[in-house]
């Protein structure tokens, strides 16, 4: 078998997404994963990583580009690993998503594939600012605090001032507390040294009444959780994980500083109270038609 090799430049035409959202094509039987790239394109790959049966690469130059090719609206998503798609139109993506199942039902299903009846992919209303969670690590970027998020693949933090996926409600109170922080000089975890306090920042907010803020310390740091304290907060923990390794952003223990021990969240009729280690779907908007599209049938 020919298989392609590190560093090795190929002709390449992408046939679907994979479950990642990366491109997918083949060369030589040999599977070529690509990042950013879309079906139907016809690129110019060069070879980051070969295997057995696959191989990844990296776009150098397009030969035809997808008409269904758009601009990303994020000005971080070029370096930011937390989407995969904005540079494919929402109805493309609603579709390939549909494609994406009715591949995998065609590898693993054991029974007959052409009997089953693969509804559309339903859509939001917006794709954008519907997210009612953030989790993102904290760092000091000279003066101020900042929050990011790991560029894919990568240990690299890309610091942002937005997050165009999640709420308006999220986005205020993460800039006021970043520039409260700022202020009163706090200190920061360091992942080289291992030193610093603040590790991450988990906010969770169904509106304003109804705001969530989670500290994640490293370790214990009285001057930080009194400055936390003096914060206009309705809803305020802290948590200490001093595990550099930990996957995990929450540690064991849970402190309610100030205010309100859980928060309300609706789908639809229904209300529940909501605490930080509480899971709960990040659409509510799309979890209530979907419920309902379940109840329909």
């Amino acid at each position: 078998m020919n298989q392609v090799k590190k560093d090795e430049l190929i002709l390449l035409t992408i046939k679907r997404l994979g479950i990642n959202g990366e491109g997918v094509g083949f060369y030589k039987k040999q599977t070529i994963f690509v990042d950013g790239a879309l079906p139907g394109e016809i690129v110019e790959v060069k070879i980051v990583d070969a295997k057995d049966k696959y191989a990844t690469g990296v776009i150098t130059k397009f030969r035809q580009k997808s008409p269904n090719r758009i601009e990303p609206k994020c000005p971080y998503y070029e370096k930011c690993g937390g989407c995969q798609l904005q540079h494919l139109s929402y109805d493309c993506q609603l579709e390939e998503k549909k494609n994406i199942v009715v591949e995998s039902f065609s590898r693993y299903y054991d029974g007959k594939v052409e009997k089953i009846n693969f509804k559309d992919t339903i859509g939001c209303e917006s794709p954008w600012r519907y997210r009612n969670k953030s989790s993102l690590p904290c760092r000091h970027d000279g003066d101020k605090v900042v929050v990011g998020m790991y560029a894919s693949n990568s240990n690299h933090l890309v610091y942002i001032n937005d997050c165009m996926i999640e709420n308006e409600n999220i986005k205020n109170t993460r800039d006021y507390i970043l520039s409260f922080l700022s202020t009163n000089n706090i200190d920061v975890y360091n992942p080289k040294t291992k030193t610093g306090s603040l590790r991450y920042l988990v906010i969770r907010s169904f509106g304003e009444d109804d705001t969530q803020v989670t500290f994640v310390l490293f370790k214990e740091d009285n001057k930080l959780i009194n400055v936390i304290k003096k914060m206009n907060l309705k809803s305020v923990f802290y948590s200490i994980n001093s595990d550099p390794k930990s996957v995990e952003i929450f540690g064991a223990k849970l402190i309610n500083i100030k205010g309100k021990e859980a928060i309300e969240g609706k789908l639809g009729d229904l209300k529940f109270k909501i605490s930080p280690k509480a899971f709960f779907q990040l659409n509510t908007k799309q979890t209530v038609v979907l419920y309902d599209e379940i109840v329909l049938e």
